[in-house]
């Protein structure tokens, strides 16, 4: 099994990159879509939040 993990933040990405990841409408549902499809992803989970705690 393997595990990869792709993270940004608000102190490794300036906001030019965090507004091209951000998940807008549908776009969740259709990136999970996307990685269901793909034969070699057999689980995924995408964690976005707002950072404002």
């Amino acid at each position: 099994m393997h595990f990869i993990a792709i993270s940004i933040n608000h102190r490794t990405a300036d906001v030019a990159l965090r507004e091209q990841v951000a998940f807008r409408d549908d776009a969740l549902r259709i990136a999970h879509e996307d990685l269901y499809e793909t034969k070699s992803i057999l689980e995924n989970v995408i964690l976005s939040t707002c950072n404002r705690t």
